[in-house]
């Protein structure tokens, strides 16, 4: 190859003794690819196979879009505007949404209160709860069953016998039908 300094011109390759060929502010321009070895910088950013980290330790992509058909692994993920799914969501058990906790068919909220505002709950299956406070009425379209000595307001339902606290019931004008002894 002809040698102009320490830079060495051989079939199609440019190489210097001292593995340091400096142009300075001029442009390189190519209509080609540019092949560079595994750990190669550009700025700040490390390209290595398969991997593209930052010196700063970040990687904007301006007001761009990132996409790929494949998967996005990362540890913590912190977004700073909306969110937006097309498909559903995966997560840990005893993850949270604001103050809400889903853990594995538990829904919490540190505040102690999970308000549905003025939007129904339905469900064909069983509802468990410890002590229930209804500050409307309660409609029930079936039959309510209560333990012994249960109590309704002032009114007490124990061994077959109903009472209240004031010692007294009321059925006004109403008339009280027995089929019993």
């Amino acid at each position: 190859g002809s040698k102009i300094g320490d830079i060495t011109l051989s079939n199609g390759s440019l190489s210097s003794s001292s593995s340091v060929i400096d142009f300075n502010d001029n442009l390189i321009k190519s209509t080609g690819k540019i092949s560079v070895a595994s750990g190669s910088s550009i700025g700040n950013l490390i390209l290595s196979n398969g991997s593209i980290t930052s010196g700063g330790n970040a990687i904007s992509l301006g007001d761009e879009n990132l996409n790929t058909t494949g998967s996005v692994s990362s540890g913590n993920l912190s977004v700073t505007g909306t969110g937006t799914f097309s498909s559903t969501i995966q997560a840990a058990s005893g993850s949270t949404i604001g103050t809400l906790e889903l853990s594995s068919g538990i829904i919490t909220d540190s505040s102690d209160v999970i308000s549905f505002s003025d939007n129904s709950v339905t469900t064909t299956g069983t509802v468990s709860t410890g002590n229930l406070s209804v500050t409307g009425t309660g409609t029930f379209s079936s039959s309510i069953e209560a333990s012994e000595n249960s109590k309704l307001a002032t009114i007490t339902f124990k061994d077959g016998e109903i009472t209240d606290s004031s010692d007294q019931i009321s059925f006004k004008d109403n008339d009280i039908l027995t089929t019993g002894d």
